[in-house]
This record gives structure tokens, sequence and C-alpha cells, in this order.
């Protein structure tokens, strides 16, 4: 599926973030750049535009976003951590599930073939034909 950019640069907003006290309080003017990559097909299909991202939301949400409350750093990174240890928690979890339903769905999954008996047709190296 090709896949489609849309860029949204100089967006300026004020926001309460800062390594020192008075620029979280009194916040500080942030400039940044956004590229939200997506497929377009459908917008260019139909030519609605409900049917692709405007540009002034992708813009707004951004503002709301960075213009937060802010986080330091250590709050931020002690949030991470605990995404990652989930994350972690549920791939474990989910593995060992696997591995413990696998014979038994193995033998479900063998019964409509009971009867059956397989051949191999592939020879072997060096095997006279």
């Amino acid at each position: 599926m090709a896949r489609d950019l849309i860029f949204v640069r100089g967006l300026q907003f004020h926001a309460p973030h800062g390594v020192y006290a008075e620029e979280r309080s009194e916040g500080r003017h942030f400039e940044v750049e956004l590229e939200a990559e997506l497929s377009l097909a459908a917008s260019g299909a139909s030519d609605a535009l409900g049917d692709t991202v405007d540009y002034r939301d992708l813009s707004a949400a951004a503002v709301e976003v960075f213009g937060g409350p802010s986080v330091s750093l250590v709050e931020h990174l002690e949030e991470l951590r605990r995404r990652l240890l989930r994350s972690l928690l549920a791939v474990v979890a989910s593995a060992g599930l696997c591995l413990l339903g696998v014979k038994p769905l193995v033998r479900v999954l063998e019964i409509p073939a009971a009867g059956i008996r397989f051949i191999s047709t592939v020879h072997e190296q060096g095997a006279a034909h």
C-alpha cells in the first residue's frame, strides 16, 4: 500500500515546558515540524475532504499535546519504564499461554486428519531418480 506524507512546518505555540521553574510557570515559545505518514488513496479516489487528514486538525492536535502540562524528564522516563514493563509482561504472558495451549490445539486439529497418512514427496540428495 502506498504511503503519503503530510507536512506541517513552522507550527508555533506557547507552552509551559522547560528545565527551570520560571520556564515552566511563564511558558516558552516553541516551533515544531510535523510529518504524518498515511495512505491518501481513499481521499484521492473520492476527492472528499472528510476522507483525508486536514492539516488544521493535525496542527490542533499537536498544539493540544505539546501545550499540555509540563512533565519533568524523570516523570517522563518513569512513565516510559512502566509502559515498557507492561509490554514485556504482556509478551511473556502471551508466549507462556501459547506454549501451554499448543499441544491441546494440535490434538484438536489432528482429529479430522486421524485416518490420513502423510507421504513425503521430497527426494533426498544423492538419491537415484
